[in-house]
């Protein structure tokens, strides 16, 4: 293997030049196909992993005794995993499966043992990077519990749309570091996305979208079967053919909201900045959306009930 890969990857890009030489002797290469398990909940922890390409879902069961799991954290090239099971012996926590095709590089606890023992300096820069690898996933995490946690609040508290929107938009752009956000929800009566709740973004600059036009990026992304993270709106070429509209910043998050009889709406994060964003990002959103979906049924079944008790009224006077 070629060192000079190693420098693209945090916690090996600070060894000094012969111990990333000496890794590059040891280090095993694994290729992933989309779906296969790098290993499961409760495996012996005995490998840390780097990952050289491509995407590695870690995920852990909901029950200790069904196949149901909860997706964790999507990590991408240059990120590591499986470390604490080789600091602590312990069995894995969770599962890491393959989001796609990977390769990984693989680092066995015998050959860590080593390079902490043979080198101190290349220890402390490797445990160093090993230690903020945790403590990004520890952040990313604790941001990720507040906002579903607070949207949880609101679902509870709230009694009309527009704080529940509000509430949304709020921890969503404090968690993913967005500067502006729109929700559009579809209107039943007249087939249009109207964008139901704002925040760092002007009214004026964002229109009504009609579902069905081919110009319209938030039309195409409402009926998406996921979500789209959009690095750089400029150079993406799924975006191409659509007419950019002045919310459609260049970093976005497009997310369709759906319930059980099927779409309501598009939740949209933006950044005026490029590469603001990465798949952890598109995941929360994902799970806020469908977190407060059934709200948003319930609430504007209620404000319906509400119009048409306020039009009785108004023809009872008449």
């Amino acid at each position: 293997m070629d060192p000079n890969i190693l420098q693209s990857i945090e916690v090996f890009a600070g060894l000094d030049p012969e111990v990333r030489a000496e890794l590059a002797g040891v280090l095993v290469e694994r290729n992933l196909q989309p779906g296969e398990a790098v290993f499961s909940e409760g495996d012996p922890g005995d490998t840390l992993f780097a990952i050289a390409e491509g995407v590695i879902r870690i995920q852990k069961r909901i029950a200790a005794d069904g196949p149901a799991s909860k997706t964790l954290s999507l990590l991408t090239r240059g990120e590591l995993f499986g470390e604490m099971s080789v600091l602590d012996s312990r069995p894995r926590s969770a599962s890491a499966v393959a989001d796609g095709p990977a390769r990984l590089l693989c680092l066995p606890r015998t050959t860590f043992e080593g390079i902490l023992t043979r080198n101190p300096r290349s220890a402390v820069a490797l445990l160093s990077g090993v230690m903020r690898a945790m403590n990004e996933r520890i952040r990313r995490l604790n941001a990720g519990v507040v906002a579903y946690d607070e949207v949880g609040r609101a679902i509870g508290s709230c009694d009309r749309l527009p704080p529940l929107l509000d509430q949304v938009l709020g921890q969503l752009l404090n968690a993913v570091g967005a500067s502006a956000g729109v929700v559009f929800l579809e209107s039943e009566f007249h087939r249009t996305l109207e964008p139901r709740g704002l925040a760092g973004i002007s009214p004026d600059a964002v229109p009504t979208e009609r579902p069905g036009d081919r110009a319209s990026l938030a039309a195409h992304a409402a009926q998406s079967p996921a979500g789209w993270l959009v690095t750089d709106r400029d150079s993406d070429e799924r975006c191409r053919p659509f007419a950019r509209r002045p919310w459609e910043l260049r970093s976005l998050l497009l997310t369709p909201i759906a319930g059980s009889g099927g779409v309501l709406g598009l939740l949209v994060l933006g950044h005026p900045e490029p590469h603001r964003f990465d798949v952890n990002h598109l995941n929360l959103a994902e799970g806020i959306a469908r977190q407060t979906a059934q709200a948003i049924v319930n609430l504007r079944h209620r404000e319906e009930q509400q119009s048409r008790a306020r039009l009785g009224r108004q023809m009872v006077k008449f």
